[in-house]
């Protein structure tokens, strides 16, 4: 209902949804998405799909990207406490979507600085800078641990424990390097396509 009447005053807005709450089906017929943007958002959440890729069809841009989250369950001894969420983007126009499978509100955990008056890109900006910068974070804390690591490499005894945190270190740097790679000309692309969305 929000939805419909932030539209209806064409006011732009960003809506954050979790899939654990509700479906992706409801989400299209409440925003009343054409067919090819339902099936661009659908596809880029399916296992083995275009993961990486994205859709644009002159009025809505779709695309996959990540978000860095902190795990409430992590173990103390685990490397990296920050981990992965896929985010499905749609822009258009009228409102900027974020979907997820996760039970978190990026709207709270991002709360990018918007400043009032400004345009929808520069909102839309704002929202994928916020996600880029979460996984600077992540960054941020492999390398302190790395640095606790060196301080602690005098102490033989803690031998077996450091190896194992410097695995789980490399293997999280791997894992962020094969996420961040194919979004550099990912995001050359979106900034093109962004521009030339009527409405926006």
């Amino acid at each position: 209902e929000r939805a419909a009447a932030l539209r209806e005053n064409n006011r732009f807005f960003w809506l954050d949804v979790s899939l654990s709450e509700t479906s992706l089906d409801d989400l299209v017929e409440a925003l009343d998405l054409p067919e090819r943007a339902a099936q661009a958002l659908a596809t880029q959440g399916e296992a083995g799909g275009r993961s990486r890729g994205f859709h644009a069809d002159g009025h809505h841009l779709v695309f996959t990207t990540s978000c860095y989250v902190e795990s409430s369950d992590a173990p103390a001894a685990e490397a990296q406490r920050m981990r992965p969420v896929e985010i499905r983007v749609l822009v258009s126009g009228e409102y900027l979507l974020t979907i997820h499978e996760e039970p978190v509100a990026l709207t709270k955990l991002l709360a990018p600085d918007i400043v009032e008056g400004r345009s929808e890109q520069y909102v839309v900006y704002s929202v994928l800078d916020a996600m880029v910068g979460t996984a600077f974070a992540a960054l941020n804390e492999l390398e302190l641990m790395l640095d606790d690591l060196i301080v602690g490499a005098t102490d033989m005894r803690a031998g077996r424990v450091r190896m194992a945190r410097v695995q789980s270190m490399i293997s999280g740097l791997t894992r962020m390097r094969r996420r961040a790679g194919p979004q550099r000309g990912l995001f050359e692309r979106i900034g093109m396509e962004i521009e030339r969305l009527p409405g926006l």
